[in-house]
Parts: structure tokens; C-alpha cells; sequence
């Protein structure tokens, strides 16, 4: 009798689901983790070579923190959870969209030692994975993006610490085998560190991570020559949000 009773006070499911919000927090934790992994052979390998430059480097060659600047990022892409889950589970879609390949360029200007301002564009990619019930599936992935920039910056010696704060437009598409889509576009705003040193007295060579943060509303589906835009539903990918991170490299002149 003692061991019936004992029974009937255990608690008797396994499988109750945790709820919502920490299955989110999984997620979220899981997609940092991930651009962790991806993000350490990068920092790894712009230390090394800057090591291995700054090596012989003078004091004649100081960085020449002024004028036109060009940059070049390139590396990886991450899906955020946005209005889309990076992963959902419901009875009409199921399946992820994963990150690819990403970078993008700036070209600005250096008003001040702390200041760079200027015009930027972002691309990357996505690998969406998802059960449908039609036979025509998602190819492909991408959000391309145009922001104006204004990058404080805290210069130490050969080292930039820097912040970007851009306001501006992105565009997201998801593709079909059949080349049909479904796309976002609207406001669109990127943040993010930026981190570089001084090679050499105007090349510099770092790590950038920024994060891009969508308020697009409408899904527009695109059927061979017809296009209608519905608010969004939980029946599309998108729109999600979008990291993209990696190598970071430019000069002034």
C-alpha cells in the first residue's frame, strides 16, 4: 500500500512540453552558440596575422586615422528569430532556416579620429528546410540590405573599437525550386562591434559581427507573373531577423 501510495504522488509526464518562452530561449542560446563556433577561427586567424605584421612595424608608421575610407567584410550568416521563427514547429510549417555565407562593403568617410560615417551594403544568405505540402520546395534564401552608417569609434594605439548605428532598407526573399518567392522588404536597422588593427600605416584588418533587425510586415507571393501581399502568417519563413559576421579588412586614403 505504502509503495501504491508513493506512486500516486509521483507526477506521471514525460511528455509534457517546457513552455514557450524557454523553448525560444533554447533557440536563441542555440543560434549564438553556433555563430560562436563559426566566429573563432576568424578572431584566431585576424590575430595571427596582425601579430605577424605588427611584428616589424616602426613607430614612423602611425595610423593615419583620416579621409576616404573602403571596407570589405566577409565570412557567415545567421537567422534570428523575427516575426518568423528560425525554426518552427506548427501545423503549417515545420522545418529551419539556417545560416550560409555573408558579407558586404562600406565606403565613408573619416570625419574625426572617434567618427567614420558612410554608405554600407549587406548580403547573406539562407538555408531554408522545410516540409511542405506541396511538392515545390524552398531553394534558397537571402536578405540583401543598404544602410548609412555612423560608426563611433574609441581609437587605442593601433587598435579601433568601434560601434555601428545604421538606420536603413532590407529586402528578404525566399526562393522555390520553380523560381516562384516569397519576399519582405521595409525599415531595417544594423548594429554591431566592429574591431580592427593597424597593419600598416592606412590598411587595417579585424573582426566585425552586425546585426540586422527587420520591422517588414506584408509577405508578398510571387506566382509566375502574379504578385499578392498578405499580412504575414505563420505559414512563412520569413521575415527573420539576420547576423552576419566575419573577416574585416579596409584603408583609408
Amino acid at each position: 500500500m505504502a509503495a501504491d501510495y508513493q506512486r500516486r504522488l509521483v507526477p506521471t509526464s514525460p511528455d509534457r512540453e517546457p513552455p514557450d518562452g524557454v523553448r525560444g530561449l533554447a533557440r536563441r542560446l542555440q543560434t549564438l552558440r553556433r555563430m560562436a563556433r563559426r566566429a573563432l577561427p576568424i578572431l584566431a586567424l585576424s590575430a595571427a596575422t596582425a601579430a605577424a605584421v605588427l611584428a616589424p612595424t616602426t613607430a614612423n608608421a602611425a595610423p593615419a586615422r583620416e579621409g576616404v575610407q573602403v571596407e570589405g567584410l566577409i565570412g557567415g550568416s545567421n537567422c534570428l528569430p523575427g516575426r518568423a521563427d528560425c525554426t518552427p514547429d506548427s501545423d503549417t510549417l515545420n522545418g529551419t532556416t539556417r545560416g550560409a555565407v555573408g558579407g558586404g562593403v562600406l565606403v565613408g568617410w573619416r570625419a574625426l579620429r572617434w567618427m567614420t560615417l558612410g554608405v554600407a551594403y549587406r548580403g547573406g544568405m539562407f538555408r531554408p528546410d522545410y516540409e511542405l505540402q506541396s511538392p515545390n520546395r524552398y531553394q534558397r534564401g537571402s536578405q540583401h540590405s543598404v544602410f548609412a552608417v555612423a560608426r563611433p569609434t574609441i581609437p587605442i594605439w593601433r587598435l579601433d573599437l568601434g560601434v555601428n548605428v545604421a538606420p536603413g532598407y532590407s529586402r528578404q526573399i525566399f526562393r522555390y525550386e520553380n523560381g516562384d518567392q516569397d519576399f519582405t522588404q521595409g525599415f531595417a536597422f544594423m548594429t554591431g562591434p566592429v574591431i580592427d588593427v593597424y597593419l600598416t600605416k592606412r590598411f587595417f584588418l579585424g573582426f566585425e559581427a552586425d546585426f540586422i533587425f527587420n520591422a517588414h510586415r506584408d509577405v508578398c507571393n510571387v506566382r509566375g507573373n502574379s504578385t499578392e501581399c498578405v499580412r504575414y502568417e505563420d505559414r512563412y519563413p520569413n521575415p527573420v531577423h539576420q547576423a552576419i559576421y566575419g573577416l574585416h579588412i579596409g584603408f583609408n586614403s
